[in-house]
């Protein structure tokens, strides 16, 4: 038997399997949504990327240029002469958007885009007056 003074301290088996089950569960959980926001985000930046392009594209050819959602998962770039391009977002969807820029950078129409998938969602916003997008 020991004597008081030379009572070790140490962890018992029970608070070890407790903080390992912690940790464990802890693990699963970040692991498991991990993934879905790194297929995700790319696309929503991808997106939010054509956007400021697009105005870009209207600021210097002086004309009108819209970027629009034609399916729940494809988009496209346009002008009066047709499509100038247009995407598709594998494994995403896209909400149903519309925004034109003029030959002075100003938007119209939707104030905002949504990328979802996987039940991870991020949302590209517009600013009314300037244009500026704000994202992931």
């Amino acid at each position: 038997m020991l004597s008081p003074a030379h009572k070790q301290n140490a962890f018992t088996l029970i608070e070890m399997v407790m903080v390992i089950t912690l940790i464990s569960i802890l693990a699963v959980t970040a692991v498991a949504r991990w993934p879905d926001s790194i297929t995700i985000q790319p696309l929503a930046r991808q997106l939010a990327q054509d956007i400021r392009y697009t105005q870009t594209m209207a600021l210097s050819r002086s004309s009108n240029i819209q970027i629009a959602s034609t399916s729940s998962s494809q988009y496209t770039i346009s002008d009066s002469g047709g499509t100038l391009s247009s995407h598709i977002l594998d494994g995403a969807s896209v909400t149903s958007f519309s925004i034109s820029f003029d030959s002075i950078g100003a938007p119209s129409g939707s104030n905002q885009a949504t990328v979802s998938g996987n039940g991870v969602s991020y949302i590209i916003f517009i600013e009314a007056e300037t244009g500026m997008v704000s994202g992931p």
